[in-house]
């Protein structure tokens, strides 16, 4: 029996604060969240209890299948002038990610039949990871701006039924900025 299952894109909160630590140069921390419901693809090969070698192959969809990260990420940030009104800032660091998967678990077969039930299990597990990102800042006022923001992050972690699960991946969005 197989299980394949696809995380699908889905919107990304992200709040974040730091502090200048040099002229072009801040420490911050973040936190993101993402969270995304999918469904996966169960395939099982059954023998036949009355013939020999004629397996039959099921396939079924297992629904509810919900994906969630929490992420912290710590930053440096180096901040770029372009003009007296715009920058360009690039930042990287580690990052700490906690996911709940569900996942189709719990197959049985009923004796003397093909017929496959399936069930639902949620297991979480954290990684550490690292982020790199890029962002684009205009402020429209001395401490007020607004910002468009691209980051990469990557992490990887094993659940009690699933090895080596990749998680981030990459994020953008726009945001709201206040520096003081």
């Amino acid at each position: 029996m197989t299980v394949a299952q696809r995380i699908r894109n889905g919107a990304v909160y992200d709040v974040s604060g730091g502090m200048r630590i040099a002229h072009n140069l801040a420490a911050g921390v973040g936190f993101s969240q993402f969270g995304r419901s999918g469904t996966g693809t169960v395939t099982a090969t059954i023998p036949s209890p009355r013939a020999f070698d004629q397996p039959l192959l099921v396939s079924r969809d297992a629904d509810n299948l919900t994906h969630t990260e929490r992420t912290i990420h710590g930053r440096i940030t180096w901040f770029m002038p372009v003009s007296d009104s715009f920058d360009i800032s690039v930042s990287g660091g580690p990052s700490y990610i906690h996911v709940v998967q569900g996942l189709a678990t719990g197959a049985t077969i009923a004796p003397g039949t093909q017929s496959v039930s399936l069930g639902n299990e949620t297991q979480s597990g954290n990684a550490f990871g690292v982020n790199a990102g890029i962002d684009g800042n205009y402020k429209f006022a001395a401490s007020f701006g607004v910002g468009l923001w691209v980051r990469y992050t990557y992490g990887k972690l094993d659940l009690p039924d699933v090895k080596g699960l990749k998680v981030g991946g990459l994020q953008g969005g726009l945001g709201f900025r206040a520096r003081f």
